[in-house]
């Protein structure tokens, strides 16, 4: 139930764009959360995101290729945990948890339908009650090729090190085939 202004979840968005030159567009945002959490009476939570995205086309691209294309998000959370019994009934005392992260990544659209990048990615959270909170750190290259505007396949590989896990690397490869379906809106940027 809503008992007062502090019971409702605020959230806010401000996104800019602009052109520096002929062929670089740049989009710059700021996002915030503010608001309470269903984790107890009277608990807030508080989000703040920062991203970045850049792209690069020379002008006479066919097709939208070459282009490079840069992007980046942070976020920031504090979040404030009543308390509560595990299931085996161990009581966790109250605490405000603090996590942050970030990705980053480059896309170079080669020759036509085809895309190559990189993407690294950083969390770290408030490992005091979840060793799985720890800091981690990905990195994950990728080869794509858009068969049409409708659908791609990507071969992407992941290098994950986690504190957790004494810095080991643990490694994945995943082979992605997406389609869509139906009618879409034109695309913005």
């Amino acid at each position: 139930k809503v008992h007062s202004m502090s019971d409702l979840l605020y959230m806010g968005r401000i996104k800019s764009a602009w052109n520096p030159s002929d062929t670089v567009e740049v989009v710059t945002g700021v996002s915030g959360l503010l608001g309470p959490n269903a984790s107890g009476y009277n608990t807030q939570t508080e989000i703040l995101g920062l991203d970045f995205y850049a792209k690069w086309r020379p002008l006479n691209a066919e097709g939208g290729f070459p282009f490079v294309a840069l992007q980046a998000e942070g976020m920031w959370r504090r979040y404030e945990a009543d308390e509560a019994k595990a299931e085996g009934g161990d009581l966790f005392s109250a605490e405000t948890l603090r996590d942050s992260g970030f990705y980053a990544q480059g896309l170079w659209g080669f020759t036509r339908r085809w895309v190559a990048g990189t993407r690294v990615e950083y969390a770290d959270g408030d490992e005091a009650k979840n060793p799985l909170r720890d800091k981690r750190l990905r990195l994950s290259p990728n080869l794509t090729f858009y068969r049409s505007e409708f659908s791609k396949f990507r071969l992407q590989y992941n290098v994950d090190f986690a504190e957790h896990k004494d810095a080991k690397a643990l490694h994945a490869v995943f082979l992605q085939f997406e389609f869509l379906i139906g009618k879409h809106g034109t695309h913005l940027f």
